[in-house]
């Protein structure tokens, strides 16, 4: 009997160590799918009862005017604007899913417009909290809370790219912009410069997701990095190496089939394709992987590449298109100028450098010729003497002198 339930236990602990992997690997699928979708909750928002089409949305505004009036605590404000922001994401979420006629696009257009406008409006009230803001807890939160959900946010407005008309496609891009300045200027205000990179950084972590998020991270970076202000610039991309050298560290112990995951969820995850181009050719060409990921990173980024000039193609609004375009050449545009300025910087140096040799050499040239001057005779009468014995050679010989080229030319004469 004891043997038998001897033979039980080990029977349990192999299906244990065979199932283990499989399940980890189903619950990373799902993960992965839960990353696609960005709820209300998790917004820190209810589900919206009144959509924006609805003739009783007047009055929704103006609740929402009358409580920011009587709200005087400026971080209590920032965080109530926030909210609102938030919840047009989600009405324009809702819009996207249950209405598809132009009428609807029309409010889902306005809806998108008056997002932008509560982001900067968040800006603006954070501009007027105090200087000390660095250091303050409540504020500190609030900084965290813009990160986050702008992530989040993100994630819902590229969604709805998917499903609406170019127009709204349009103003889409437009308010993303203006919320992406918003969180550059948040930081900027309200952070020591050190604290940048840490405050993104941490951000980035606190995200739930798939064992490949780091990809997404990557995308969402090089967008913020186009609209946020130089000083966060360079932070993000500090914070970007940080994300590569996660993804680096993850990307070792893939096997084939992981591998085969990766190229999947590089290829069908929603988000901004150029940017993810970047990304992937950014892994490809500078990060520290092996042969079969970069074959994948390769293979993958053909496929969103061919995708992305189809879709760009068959894109009819001429301003949408000028859009994406810019948004598609802007990083790399500073990378071609970050490697002019330093071609320049090169090309200065060695200029300067060979301004330097010269001047050495100079006046190495004028201390040996100030050195010759007192036995300049002496060397001035060896080529002398050479011309003479010539002379006298050549009168022994033939009589007559013959054309001879000398360290100072030619030299020629007639015997006497």
């Amino acid at each position: 009997m004891k043997w038998l339930k001897y033979k039980i236990f080990i029977s349990i602990l192999i299906m244990a160590f065979v199932l283990t992997p499989v399940l980890a690997l189903a619950q990373t699928d799902s993960v992965d799918s839960a990353e696609e979708t960005v709820t209300a909750q998790d917004l820190g928002v209810s589900e919206p009862t009144i959509l924006p089409d609805s003739p009783f949305y007047g009055l929704k505004n103006l609740w929402r005017n009358v409580s920011l009036a009587v709200t005087f605590d400026k971080v209590q404000k920032a965080e109530k604007q926030l909210k609102y922001a938030n919840e047009r994401v989600i009405e324009a979420q809702k819009l996207s899913e249950e209405r598809q006629d132009e009428k609807s696009a029309q409010v889902l257009e306005r809806t998108i417009e008056r997002y932008g406008k509560d982001m900067e409006r968040v800006q603006e009230i954070v501009a007027t909290i105090k200087e000390n803001a660095d250091g303050d807890i409540r504020v500190d939160k609030l900084v965290d809370k813009i990160g986050d959900f702008e992530l989040k946010r993100r994630i819902v407005l590229n969604n709805i790219s998917n499903k609406v008309p170019e127009n709204v496609v349009e103003k889409i891009i437009e308010a993303k912009k203006k919320s992406a300045q918003t969180l550059g200027k948040v930081l900027e205000q309200t952070i020591s410069k050190e604290k940048i990179t840490e405050k993104i950084d941490e951000i980035l972590q606190n995200q739930q997701g798939s064992d490949f998020k780091d990809i997404k991270h990557l995308e969402f970076l090089k967008a913020l990095r186009q609209d946020v202000p130089d000083d966060v610039k360079e932070k993000l991309k500090e914070v970007e190496g940080r994300v590569i050298n996660r993804f680096e560290e993850k990307a070792q112990d893939l096997n084939a089939q992981a591998r085969d995951r990766l190229g999947e969820y590089i290829e069908n995850a929603s988000g901004e394709e150029p940017f993810r181009l970047e990304v992937l050719q950014d892994i490809r060409t500078k990060a520290q992987v092996s042969g079969a990921i970069r074959n994948v990173i390769q293979g993958v980024e053909t496929k969103v590449r061919e995708r992305f000039e189809a879709n760009f193609e068959n894109t009819n609004n001429e301003e949408l298109r000028d859009k994406i375009l810019e948004r598609a050449n802007d990083n790399r545009q500073e990378e071609r100028k970050v490697i002019i300025e330093d071609t320049r910087e090169e090309k200065k140096d060695a200029f300067e450098q060979k301004r330097e040799e010269e001047r050495q050499l100079f006046e190495q040239r004028s201390e040996e010729q100030k050195n010759s001057e007192e036995d300049s005779n002496v060397k001035l009468e060896a080529p002398i003497k050479d011309q003479l014995q010539y002379r006298l050679d050549a009168k022994r010989e033939n009589n007559k002198p013959k054309e001879i080229k000398t360290g100072t030319g030619e030299l020629t004469g007639e015997t006497k």
